[in-house]
């Protein structure tokens, strides 16, 4: 009876790992034309962690590079089928903050204060569904704040997440939405705390050339130390040494990551129609 049960988990952890990345492959090839169900699906994976979180299991496992310490410890490691739904799931996030989504759920100010350009082919259509009605960049907001300790959980470390995320985040510190800004307030400050790291790279800029730029320490750190309004009014004042630290790191992955997922179907297909004429020739 155990042998079954491992057998049993062995056919739908893979199958859910393929799924995973077969759908979101999906959503980034355009297969979801309305928002609503590109939102269902980074739901369904935020979902499918939660039911894997069980015990903490996901939110307490230790990062990548203190594995082998982990191990010597006793703790338990993560099946390579969360390890999908985690990446996956990163996509899926990163997805909801590419031009391409924000242009169909209005976010035309936000595209504006990130300096992006807008392409009117890609408005929504005028045919939208009810559920599309009423979704706008604080609903993906509220699912990061909902889930933050798993999305941030120690071992999904992902450079492109943090670079989207610090670009947007911040932008969104302009929004003239109350509920739009403290969101984005809520997050940077959890990033503070469990992705310091991270933000010490890309808030921070050490360059052999120019001067040395830090918008961290004495700066952003002030969400942790000093009222919101102290920091904003730092941040009022401090706005384009914001920017010029943004641009030496965190801007160029990001636009880098947007210039990949439009080349991304293409791609895709290109591989799907190798594989296929692949297994023809073996018939």
């Amino acid at each position: 009876e155990e042998n079954e049960k491992k057998l049993d988990k062995s056919r739908w952890s893979s199958n859910l790992d393929a799924f995973c990345w077969m759908i979101v492959d999906r959503v980034y090839m355009g297969a979801f034309s309305q928002p609503a169900g590109v939102l269902k699906t980074l739901e369904f994976l935020l979902s499918m962690l939660q039911l894997a979180n069980k015990d903490g299991r996901i939110e307490e496992a230790a990062p990548t590079g203190k594995r082998f310490l982990s191990m010597a410890r006793g703790s338990r490691q993560l099946d390579a089928y969360i390890h999908a739904i985690l990446k996956n799931m990163n996509r899926m996030v990163l997805y909801c903050f590419l031009p391409s989504f924000l242009i169909t759920i209005g976010e035309d100010d936000l595209l504006s204060c990130l300096g992006l350009q807008i392409e009117p082919k890609k408005r929504p259509s005028p045919h939208s569904s009810q559920e599309d009605t009423g979704l706008d960049i604080c609903t993906v907001l509220q699912l990061l704040v909902a889930h933050r300790q798993i999305i941030f959980c120690p071992r999904n470390l992902d450079t492109d997440l943090n670079c989207c995320l610090c670009i947007n985040l911040i932008s969104l510190l302009h929004d003239q939405r109350k509920n739009a800004q403290n969101m984005a307030v809520d997050i940077l400050k959890y990033l503070l705390v469990h992705r310091r790291a991270a933000l010490e790279d890309l808030l921070v800029s050490k360059s052999n050339q120019g001067p040395h730029l830090d918008v961290l320490h004495g700066g952003f750190d002030k969400l942790l130390s000093k009222s919101l309004s102290a920091f904003f009014e730092w941040y009022q004042s401090s706005g384009q040494v914001v920017n010029k630290v943004l641009e030496k790191r965190a801007a160029i992955i990001w636009v880098q990551y947007i210039a990949g997922t439009v080349k991304f179907p293409g791609v895709r297909i290109k591989g799907m129609d190798s594989r296929r004429k692949r297994e023809m020739g073996r018939r």
